[in-house]
């Protein structure tokens, strides 16, 4: 055999080898878990939508500022409000700062249109104590609304961990800076 016939052979073999295994890996998932205990049979679904909502509660400290810039720098007023959905990734009490004073009087009063888009987020972290840490992040968001903005922000946080994960319990502004 010659070093090509060789190369070709090796090629061929990697390739059905790969093939058994995407197969094998396609059957053997279709099947549903069994469980040992004797307890219901859970459906592959299932499991997946269990595992799903677990990892989903359990938010590392990156991935809730991340999670929470989204909400806070990606809307559109028609729809929905800046802070809709940042209580989920804060503590009550940082949630309450954040959300603007409702005035009953005010809540027929149109909305003014706002959309903005996050751009980009850098985060920085130091640990305080245990189970708590702080972050710096410079934020890039695109504003639109009576004109089109480009701005930056510095932000300061202080994150505290539960049983949930890591939620927000303090958001500073810094500074802002429009272009």
């Amino acid at each position: 055999m010659t070093n090509r016939q060789k190369k070709i052979f090796i090629s061929i073999y990697i390739a059905v080898v790969i093939a058994l295994l995407i197969l094998t890996g396609s059957i053997f998932s279709r099947f549903d878990h069994e469980p040992q205990d004797g307890s219901e049979r859970v459906s592959r679904e299932e499991w997946e939508d269990t595992e799903e909502s677990e990892t989903e509660a359990k938010l590392s400290a990156e991935e809730t500022l991340r999670a929470l810039a989204e909400i806070l720098y990606t809307y559109d007023t028609r729809e929905r409000m800046f802070y809709e959905g940042a209580e989920r990734y804060m503590t009550d009490k940082a949630y309450e700062q954040l959300v603007p004073l409702q005035d009953t009087e005010e809540e027929d009063l149109p909305v003014r249109q706002m959309v903005s888009r996050l751009k980009e987020i850098t985060c920085y972290f130091r640990p305080a104590a245990e189970g708590k840490t702080e972050a710096m992040a410079e934020v890039w968001y695109q504003l639109s609304g009576t004109g089109e903005y480009s701005v930056r922000q510095i932000l300061k946080f202080a994150l505290v961990e539960d049983e949930d994960g890591w939620k927000v319990s303090e958001c500073t502004v810094l500074d802002t800076m429009e272009q």
